[in-house]
């Protein structure tokens, strides 16, 4: 009994241990990053590391600039939305027609005569 508990326990460890070595594989090199290079970067002769690296940065600002633009048109949405409070219906009313092109017609203009003649 003491002889198969310790034979399952061998295997166990020794499975796990396989496991844990099969996993340990290390990749050479990241995968080449693909972006855009900024205006006449191209021309400046930069190396393939160069290269990899400005897309990084770009990739890692464009992140942060995409955030930063969601939060300016979540603000423009909540000004949008105070400021409509301040109006009574009617004025709503009159800025939803400006807004969308239509208008309510007007009484005509009288023509001016131009000055000079």
């Amino acid at each position: 009994m003491l002889r198969l508990r310790v034979g399952l326990a061998v295997c166990a460890v020794a499975l796990l241990a396989c496991g844990w070595l099969l996993g340990d594989d290390k990749k050479e090199k990241e995968p080449p990053v693909r972006g855009t290079l900024p205006a006449n970067f191209k021309k400046l002769g930069l190396s393939a590391d160069q290269t990899q690296s400005v897309y990084r940065i770009r990739s890692s600002y464009r992140a942060r600039i995409d955030t930063l633009k969601q939060k300016i048109t979540d603000l423009q949405k909540e000004e949008r939305t105070e400021l409509d409070k301040v109006l009574t219906d009617a004025q709503r009313a009159r800025l939803r027609e400006l807004r969308s092109g239509e208008t309510t017609p007007k009484e005509p203009r009288e023509k001016v005569p131009a000055k000079g003649k």
